[in-house]
């Protein structure tokens, strides 16, 4: 036990170093280097935790906004969740920007897609299992990729916007209507065509 804390510590400790330099500099110019040298650790140590610095940034969101997001409870806290990811965005907009001005599109679907897409999974699968309703796998994987991606644009767009507190509840109206209203009537139409 105590070594999975001392290294989720010291893999904290390197992400709060990249959010410092982020809050100075585009993702592009910190170096290991930087990292290593502010942490107080050697290059081998953030090499044993991250292939690179991408992967870093993968962790860090994931640990900061995904896992929390994941672990709401969609029927009951949905609107908590999206309002906890705007809450986010919005507190490490100048972060987020920096990461996002550093990556292509591809590079932010790789890392980024796999967390939307658990997230988005879980709630049309608690949808489809509330509504009783069954759908193929083909289908589900298809509407997941399509949501993850709406949802993924919906948090760039807010990212890029000057003012984030301007765009939160259009954005939690547009996200709740999504899944609240159309994904139940979509697994209606897709059990009855049979999808």
């Amino acid at each position: 036990m105590e070594y999975k804390i001392t290294n989720f510590n010291t893999k904290r400790m390197i992400a709060d170093s990249l959010k410092k330099f982020l809050m100075k500099k585009p993702l592009s110019k910190v170096t290991v280097s930087e990292l290593t040298k502010d942490c107080g650790v050697n290059r081998k140590t953030f090499y044993y935790h991250f292939a690179d610095i991408r992967m870093l940034v993968k962790w860090m969101l994931e640990e900061e906004a995904f896992e929390v997001v994941s672990s709401f409870d969609i029927k009951t806290d949905f609107k908590s969740a999206i309002l906890f990811t705007i809450d986010y965005v919005e507190n490490n907009a100048v972060i987020i920007r920096r990461i996002l001005s550093s990556l292509t599109r591809a590079e932010l679907k790789y890392l980024l897609g796999d967390d939307f897409k658990k997230i988005v999974r879980g709630i049309i699968e608690q949808t489809q299992n509330i509504k009783k309703r069954t759908i193929t796998d083909t289908f589900l994987d298809f509407i997941t990729e399509m949501y993850a991606g709406i949802i993924g644009e919906i948090i760039i767009n807010l990212v890029e916007e000057s003012e984030v507190v301007q765009s939160r509840q259009r954005a939690v109206d547009y996200i709740t209507t999504i899944f609240i209203e159309m994904v139940p009537a979509l697994l209606d139409a897709a059990e009855t065509k049979q999808l």
